[in-house]
């Protein structure tokens, strides 16, 4: 019974770390992975039944690789990132730049402020990906970036 009860310990410690969670809407349902963790999904009609799902196939991981005594990777939030430059690009419809454009206007500060504050107040929010019925498409012309 003592073992019992440590694999419910170091299992309820593992589903506290910051583990990742992916949700793509395939088909009808929402897919959902947590992707430190191969082989460790679940599927639902909405995005919380998804997510609920997940979170139950997450401890039943867990629980089975504890007892098996497998090594488990660490999630990506308790990983040491990369040191990362604070720059990148991004390629946008040009409708998307005028918008983004007259509403840093409007809100006076540079398109660079808007976004970032965009980027920051979405950043924790899941997000719907792209298929190909909603999937909405422009061209968009590269400009030559220099380092």
């Amino acid at each position: 019974m003592a073992q019992v009860k440590n694999t419910e310990e170091v299992v309820e410690q593992l589903l506290r770390r910051p583990w990742s969670r992916e949700l793509v809407p395939d088909e009808g349902v929402i897919a959902a992975r947590v992707p430190e963790l191969l082989g460790c999904f679940a599927e639902g009609a909405t995005l919380s039944e998804a997510l609920s799902n997940l979170e139950g196939a997450l401890e039943s991981w867990l629980t089975s690789v504890v007892e098996l005594g497998n090594a488990i990777p660490p999630p990506r939030g308790e990983v040491e990132p990369k040191t990362y430059s604070g720059r990148f690009s991004v390629r946008v419809p040009r409708s998307l730049h005028r918008k983004l454009a007259h509403r840093a206007e409007a809100e006076n500060c540079s398109v660079n402020q808007l976004v970032v504050s965009i980027l920051s107040a979405s950043a924790d929010v899941p997000v719907q990906l792209a298929t190909p019925a909603n999937d909405v498409r422009e061209d968009i012309t590269a400009d030559p970036t220099f380092s």
